[in-house]
């Protein structure tokens, strides 16, 4: 009695499926002769396609035959998934998955698999599929009812149906690629999807739609309810979408041209590289290469699979692998843009530069819409110091692909070096609330911190970096930056915790000490400070940087009254920087004390030279010229001295060059 219970309760769900999925607006109706051969052309090869992913999970799709051993799909039922098989609906026929072929932007999928000795569908021209047309949907819709029924007779797969529908619009362009983003898969594309008035269960995904002579017009892919689209199409409150056949055509003959002749060699590499690519996507990276280890062992003319291992390792940062492999890959594949792309990226990480340019020039010359690309050598120029060009190709990118958070984020760089700090960080605010990884977003956070300090935003700029350092408490560099911003606010106590910790993350941080020497110097612990600049200046290797090292030690050495060891660092630091109009200045002030009053003078007269607004050179080469007997001279210094101090706000040398032309009068 409970069997007969259970088989009641399936038909009366199949009636009400049938009921619910037949379009009452329907005006066209099949003859039965046309019926009988749509029902032996679809479900003699359609089958039920099951998966299962890493964990043993299942799920449920639809395929049919589109050659023999060769069966069509939706990617999305493949999509995670590591094995699986493939049986055909109404019998207990089945094979496993030897391998798959997919095609994400258009989300289809091919399965290899057995022979089943069943025919194939032919493709029809989905180019010619006008609105309004009668359709036929074939599928294996996996249907869920309430009722009284034990909790498991809840669900069932009804396997090889066909139902009558009705192409209701064509969609393309927006309306079409933003189907992507809402099924999470920003990598299905469509330029062209039908829009048509039959839901697609679950189940159904993979299955044929059919016109009225038998030929595959799309392949079933899904249901949205509640789709913000156009009223024009606009049905109900569910929108379903099948994909065109020319699509999977498109597909089926890549799969006939790189099909080769070792059939069960191709089979086993396919599988593996699938397999490698499903985790790769999941970013289980090292387990990924394995597969795609063995994809090449069995096929080792197999271009894809080294361009996906070359990607897999530089993540891993195994730069120099990483290049070998694309190397392979543009060997077997001369036109391959992507892994010219990427070889460029690798030997960025390597700092070859220019020749990172070269492969990305030509993946531009190959792919000239290569968003990616043009960002790319934008990045590679900015290290080479191009920062006008690489803008350029940032502003290409991002023409190309608005929505670029990477290139707002590197044209930002090249701006902020440019000095164009507004427009860089209007670019910053842009690429911030778009990227997601927390050590990028950290990195983001802090060049906009920088780039507001010298807008002299200083609260704003303390608040990104704070918020650098809760995201990625390991950068040092923000460390280092915040107690340099710190010390212009006059915290220098805490900024020398910020300078303690950047140098405990990292030891040889030569910024970090040059940054904690300047705080002590202004707390007034000179010989802290002399030590700081001395581990710091053989670690510096840019000379702007030495040279200023070699000033600040010098100062803290002038104020310990160690005049001759810090003419010695001021002459390094002019040795370094000819034009260096302070390091001239400070050895000055230390010739002074010395009792060398005239090349003190000189000292200040090519100071000044160099920065005609110094006012602190005016106001010591007035007080020189006092000692040397030439009052007229040191008057009009020390006026000089006052005018600028009044301009600038400097209150020190203000109050000494008013005492001074007192005792002068």
């Amino acid at each position: 009695m409970q069997q007969k219970n259970k088989f009641l309760w399936c038909l009366v769900a199949l009636a009400f499926f049938l009921l619910c999925c037949a379009d009452s607006t329907t005006t066209q109706v099949p003859s039965e002769t046309a019926k009988r051969t749509l029902l032996d052309k679809a479900l003699n090869t359609l089958v039920v396609v099951e998966m299962k992913d890493k964990d043993g999970q299942q799920k449920f799709g639809s395929g049919f035959f589109v050659r023999r051993g060769l069966v069509a799909t939706c990617f999305h039922v493949i999509d995670g998934t590591t094995s699986g098989t493939v049986k055909l609906a109404r019998t207990e026929l089945k094979s496993d998955i030897r391998g798959m072929i997919s095609d994400e932007k258009y989300g289809l999928a091919l399965l290899i698999v057995a022979d089943l000795g069943v025919p194939f569908l032919s493709l029809g021209n989905s180019d010619t599929v006008q609105v309004n047309k009668t359709v036929h949907v074939a599928g294996n819709p996996q249907v869920s009812w309430k009722g009284k029924v034990r909790r498991e007779d809840k669900t069932a797969l009804f396997e090889g149906m066909i139902t009558p529908s009705i192409i209701k619009a064509v969609l393309e362009g927006p309306a079409s690629t933003s189907l992507g983003k809402r099924i999470g898969n920003p990598r299905f594309l469509p330029d062209k999807v039908f829009q048509i008035s039959t839901q697609v269960q679950h189940g159904s995904s993979g299955g044929p739609v059919l016109n009225d002579i038998g030929e595959v017009i799309a392949v079933s892919f899904q249901t949205f309810k509640e789709m913000p689209l156009p009223s024009d199409f606009k049905e109900g409150e569910f929108f379903n979408f099948v994909i065109p056949s020319n699509y999977l055509q498109a597909l089926i003959s890549q799969w006939e041209l790189e099909k080769p002749l070792d059939e069960e060699q191709s089979i086993s590499a396919h599988t593996y590289y699938l397999k490698g690519e499903a985790k790769f996507n999941r970013y289980e990276y090292e387990v990924a290469i394995t597969d795609f280890d063995e994809a090449i062992r069995l096929k080792p003319d197999y271009a894809d699979a080294y361009y996906k291992r070359g990607s897999a390792k530089f993540i891993l940062g195994q730069r120099a692998s990483a290049v070998s492999d694309f190397d392979e890959a543009i060997r077997l594949k001369p036109d391959y843009a992507d892994a010219y792309c990427n070889r460029g990226a690798a030997k960025m990480a390597l700092d070859q530069y220019t020749s990172a340019v070269s492969d990305l020039d030509e993946a531009i010359r190959l792919k000239p819409d290569y968003a990616d690309a043009y960002c790319n050598r934008g990045a590679a120029k900015n290290a080479l110091g191009q920062y006008t060009s690489a803008v350029v190709d940032y502003n290409e990118a991002i023409r190309l692909k608005p929505n670029f958070p990477q290139a707002h984020y590197n044209r930002a760089i090249s701006k902020y070096a440019l000095g164009q700090y507004d427009s860089a960080l209007a670019d910053l605010n842009i690429a911030i609330p778009s990227i997601l990884l927390k050590p990028d977003l950290a990195a983001a956070y802090y060049k906009r911190g920088m780039v507001k300090q010298f807008l002299r935003q200083y609260t704003s700029a303390l608040e990104d970096y704070d918020e650098a350092i809760r995201l990625e408490p390991h950068l040092a560099t923000a460390y280092s930056d915040r107690g340099v911003l710190k010390n212009q606010l006059g915290q220098h106590t805490l900024a020398i915790l910020d300078f303690d910790e950047a140098i405990r993350l990292k030891p040889d941080f030569p910024n970090a000490y040059c940054g904690r020497g300047m705080a002590r110097q202004s707390l007034g612990q000179h010989t802290s400070a002399v030590l700081d600049f001395d581990t710091a200046i053989p670690l510096i290797r840019l000379v702007p940087k030495l040279a200023s090292a070699y000033k600040n030690r010098g100062i803290s050495k002038y104020v310990l009254g160690q005049y001759t060891s810090a003419i010695l660092d001021f002459d390094e630091a002019i040795r370094l920087e000819p034009n260096f109009a302070e390091a001239y200045y400070n050895r000055g002030t230390a010739r002074y004390s010395l009792g060398q009053h005239a090349s003190a003078v000189l000292d200040f007269d090519e100071a000044i030279h160099l920065n005609p607004n110094l006012a602190e050179a005016y106001l010591y080469r007035g007080l020189t010229k006092i000692v040397l007997d030439r009052v007229n001279e040191a008057k009009s210094d020390v006026q000089t001295a006052l005018k600028l101090a009044q301009q600038s706000g400097n209150d020190v040398i203000k109050t000494i060059a008013e005492q001074s032309l007192q005792n002068l009068d």
